[in-house]
């Protein structure tokens, strides 16, 4: 047997590892792979279900954050109930990395809003960020809960956004992130980083009691079960 002389052996080993790295890289999921759950996604969403007695009318995403979140799903709309109105939002990018700056501790203030400070936390105040928990049927679901003041037409108003973030990991993970960290590093693994994330925000007037806005929640999230279902399934 003839064995190499030693001068080709680093060349040899070179080769050898550019065709490792270029098989590492090939098996790697791209776009393509994620695409019939991004197409569930989209064909679900856009059969969601309104409770019976509401009503509802679609608005408009600003250009803006379309362009920066390039939504492969999204909803936008103010519901109208007996008592009460608010606003809905659902957004589902195909890739992680889209929905980085989307939240509503970056998003409400580069608006003009305000976050309201919670004077008792010490040492010093700070933006209130409270963590939720929703009860709907035998699930739980995460989530934070934001405040701001904004001025609309002169009038000094104030809302409270209850936000949710989802990651599609599946039935045997938790799929609900209460910050954008977690996020952030989905949209830096290339594993899932085009499995996509998931933001749901609803926004209330400052004056809906907490029980009324856990309420109106528990019925227009637990009327869309499936959605739900589909964004945490990849």
């Amino acid at each position: 047997m003839k064995f190499a002389k030693p001068r080709y052996i680093p060349a040899m080993l070179t080769v050898a590892l550019l065709m490792g790295l270029s098989a590492d890289t090939l098996s790697r999921p791209g776009p393509g792979d994620a695409s019939p759950y991004h197409a569930r996604v989209k064909a679900t969403v856009a059969q969601m279900a309104t409770p019976q007695g509401w009503t509802f009318k679609d608005l408009e995403i600003p250009s803006g954050a379309v362009m920066l979140l390039k939504p492969n799903a999204q909803v936008c709309r103010q519901y109208t109930t007996l008592t009460r109105q608010f606003q809905f939002l659902l957004i589902q990018c195909s890739d992680a990395r889209d929905m980085g700056g989307h939240y509503p501790p970056v998003c409400y203030p580069a608006s003009g809003w305000v976050a309201v400070m919670d004077e008792q936390a010490k040492p010093r105040p700070v933006p209130v960020a409270r963590e939720m928990t929703w009860m709907i049927g035998d699930r739980v679901i995460h989530g934070m809960e934001y405040e701001f003041t904004g001025n609309i037409g002169g009038q000094s108003i104030t809302r409270t956004v209850d936000n949710l973030l989802i990651l599609p990991l599946g039935p045997e993970r938790e799929c609900y992130m209460q910050d954008m960290d977690k996020i952030r590093a989905a949209a830096s693994d290339y594993l899932h980083q085009f499995d996509g994330a998931a933001q749901i925000q609803l926004i209330f007037d400052g004056a809906v009691p907490e029980n009324e806005r856990r309420e109106l929640f528990t019925q227009l999230i637990g009327k869309n079960m499936n959605v739900l279902n589909v964004l945490e399934q990849r």
